[in-house]
């Protein structure tokens, strides 16, 4: 029988992570946005005649800021799809969400720098005739927070797709999109007390004022010298009830008021002239109408009062929300649903590999850098399972599985992640990296004995298929002689080779579709992915920690690393912003068995005030300290025993002997005991009704390993150390010396009942 590549059997329950969709560590960014914007908002203050309660026109505050009312429209999307920014979209996992942009808009004619007044109360709707949705809150865009643009991720079932879809697409549903808005500010009142003069009445016979008013006590009041001949004059209260008396300041700045009334034109003394202490009493203030040395109105209005208030005002916006699927400008909001993007756009090669954009948003194909042997994590060991079995013709061979993953070189995909978030304008924000998108893939074992390996059901064809996505299990089915040169091989450095030849999607220009070849290298010495567990701390805000621990059973080196500092928001499928970070810590580092370290990254350069929410470590050069033939000697001993092994055959003459010629003193059993270096010794016994039998020894693989590299290589016969006694009536005689046997057939002697040689 030919050497053959027996089976390949694809796991689809594991399917390869390349780079995972990250998960937040901190705070939602949804929740930091409305935090800061709230943090920003100061509730303005108007005016009770400029208090905001109608659309469609500024207002000014009282420190005059410009604010009005915002309207609602749907954002509008650039690129390939051009039209408005609303997209059902799928992610990897099947899942299906409903993405809506919303910018909030200022009414025709606002002067620069008008603002937003008011916010959504509540989540936004979408209704139609007998139904509707509630969409999660909206969260601010961060670049754009004080202009109002927003952005929803709604998670849609199957069946809500098809709702949502008749919806939006039925004219007589009238769907739309409400969002109910408040807004909160303060209105100042103000108001001016009117007081009227309560002057003393004299009568018809005015009484003579002293020539020298009495000093008690004495304030100065500068007056012009026109008005009183004297520089200053000095004023008694005449009535000591310090509640009687006024401020002549306050009354003469009073009566030059706009909006008094006086009996005649107030003349305007300045109130510089009065000193502020300075108190009369309405006596004097009678006096001084009367002889008109001031004018006083016959009512004042008292200083300004202020009073501000909290006040509400509720509005609803209402965005109509029929898409009418023969526009080419509706064609993006249900590409991802219509079968439109079953396909992926061209593959292009690049520095970090073979890639084009996937259906999925924020997700890039690209081919594997490698197809490696996979590490077994449960065995800590390569994953290479052989089993042996006996032929047809009875020669030995065996079956051996080796389990080939695909695997990418983490720095290419984190160099491909960084270089389309800098040059993609948006489309791509660290975005996810996935295998597949191909029209197929064959697979081709290259090897130094290529014309012995050979396709067991499929010989006709150019290889055999294999699926890129996810790891599958392949088959050789070998003679022992090639089982020894394959285990050489496998440890050696340069690997068991081969390559996968992928055929790609064909270009959207109709070109025939393009081939790629993937090499494979499976090697001990080369393994993929290592189990090495990666933990960030919960925290907070601006996660900076990541805990790297080392679940393989040998020691791994990490020899670099790197990170991206993600601002992830649960309603979108995109970051709003990526930073790149490094360690604090040296490196290379190695980590025992079990062991844990932390990595603290902090951004290359961020700008002040910069936030992330989770953190995505890089690890490069990881490698797991394996010797390749101490490895290969535990899968061997871990391997099943499989049906093959060496058939001895037992004859004892002396039993056959007994049989023949009965009798009381005869020998009625035989016990054989046979040891083979490196095993349990096993024990066989004989009956005089049976003299002969068959023992099964497991064949070890060790011994198809050569000698100078740990195993114990054989030339193929069966070697054993054996011993035997006799079983009599009377009871058990001596164990005979060990005597070496080589051979697949044993004669068996044992010493006499009383002792002495076989």
């Amino acid at each position: 029988m030919a050497n053959a590549l027996f089976s390949i059997v694809q796991d689809p329950a594991r399917p390869v992570r390349i780079s995972p969709r990250p998960h937040r560590a901190a705070a939602d960014m949804g929740i930091v946005m409305r935090t800061m914007q709230m943090a920003m908002i100061v509730p303005p203050v108007f005016r009770a005649a400029d208090e905001p309660l109608a659309d469609g026109r500024v207002y000014a505050t009282i420190d005059g800021r410009s604010l009005a009312r915002p309207d609602l429209a749907l954002g509008q999307r650039d690129g390939t799809f051009p039209g408005p920014d609303v997209a059902f979209l799928k992610d990897i996992d099947g899942s299906a969400y409903l993405h809506i942009a919303l910018r909030q808009t200022l009414p025709a004619g606002s002067p620069d720098g008008t603002e937003t007044l008011g916010t959504m109360s509540g989540p936004p709707r979408i209704v139609w005739a007998g139904g509707e949705f509630v969409l999660p809150e909206p969260t601010p865009i961060a670049d754009d927070a004080l202009s109002g643009s927003l952005r929803i991720l709604a998670p849609l079932s199957p069946d809500r797709v098809a709702q949502l879809v008749q919806a939006m697409t039925d004219p007589a549903a009238d769907c739309a999109l409400v969002a109910a808005y408040t807004a909160s500010y303060r209105v100042r009142e103000e108001t001016r007390p009117v007081s009227v003069p309560r002057l003393p009445t004299f009568p018809e016979e005015r009484p003579t004022l002293p020539a020298e008013p009495i000093e008690r006590p004495r304030f100065p009041i500068r007056i012009p010298r026109e008005r009183t001949g004297a520089d200053i004059i000095t004023v008694e209260s005449m009535i000591p009830s310090a509640d009687l008396r006024v401020s002549l300041a306050t009354i003469l700045a009073d009566a030059s008021q706009p909006g008094t009334t006086a009996t005649t034109p107030a003349r305007q003394i300045s109130t510089a002239l009065i000193g502020k202490s300075a108190l009369i009493s309405p006596q004097l203030l009678a006096h001084w109408k009367i002889r008109r040395i001031i004018d006083i109105p016959d009512f004042w209005a008292g200083p300004v009062q202020t009073e501000e208030r909290d006040a509400t005002a509720s509005f609803t916006r209402r965005v109509p929300f029929f898409f009418d699927r023969t526009l080419d400008q509706n064609l993006g909001v249900f590409r991802a649903i219509s079968g439109a993007a079953t396909l992926p756009d061209d593959w292009q090669d690049s520095e970090w590999g073979t890639l084009c954009p996937a259906e999925f948003v924020n997700t890039v194909y690209l081919l594997p850098h490698e197809f490696r042997l996979a590490y077994d994590a449960a065995r800590g060991l390569p994953h290479m399972l052989p089993v042996q079995y006996a032929a047809a013709d009875g020669s030995r061979r065996l079956r051996v599985l080796l389990r080939t993953e695909p695997w990418y070189d983490p720095a290419r995909v984190a160099g491909l992640q960084s270089a389309l978030s800098r040059q993609s304008g948006g489309a791509f924000v660290h975005p996810q990296v996935i295998a597949g998108g191909v029209a197929g893939a064959r697979l081709t074992l290259r090897t130094i004995f290529p014309e012995e390996i050979a396709v067991e059901d499929d010989a006709g064809a150019e290889g055999v298929a294999v699926d890129m996505i996810s790891p599958f299990d392949l088959t050789l089915d070998l003679s022992e002689e090639y089982y020894a040169l394959l285990v050489t091989i496998l440890t050696g450095p340069v690997g068991l080779t081969g390559s996968v030849e992928v055929t790609l999607t064909p270009a959207t220009d109709g070109a025939p579709a393009a081939l790629r070849r993937v090499p494979l290298v499976l090697s001990f010495q080369r393994l993929g992915a290592l189990p090495l567990s990666e933990t960030v701390p919960t925290a907070t805000i601006n996660p900076e920690r990541v805990d790297i621990t080392n679940r393989a059973a040998q020691p791994v080196t990490i020899a670099g690393a790197e990170a991206s500092l993600l601002l992830l928001d649960e309603n979108a499928l995109l970051p709003a912003a990526v930073l790149a970070a490094r360690p604090a810590e040296a490196l290379p580092l190695t980590l025992p068995p079990g062991g844990t370290t932390a990595l603290t990254f902090g951004p290359v350069a961020a700008p002040e005030g910069a936030v992330w929410n989770t953190v995505v470590p890089v690890l490069t050069g990881v490698t797991a300290a394996l010797d390749p033939d101490a490895s290969l000697r535990a899968i061997h001993a871990l391997a099943p025993p499989g049906s093959f092994g060496w058939q001895l055959r037992i004859l004892s003459p002396q039993l056959a002997q007994a049989a023949a010629d009965p009798g009381p003193d005869q020998m009625v059993a035989v016990e054989v005991r046979l040891t083979r270096e490196g095993a349990a010794p096993v024990q066989a016994t004989l009956m005089t009704g049976q003299a002969e039998r068959v023992v099964t020894f497991p064949r070890p693989l060790n011994d198809l390993i050569p000698a100078d590299r740990g195993g114990a290589a054989s030339d193929g016969f069966l070697r054993l150390s054996v011993t035997a006694r006799g079983v009599w009536p009377t009871g058990f005689g001596p164990f005979g010396d060990p005597a070496d046997h080589v051979g697949d057939t044993l004669f068996v002697f044992v010493p006499p009942r009383d002792g002495g040689g076989p």
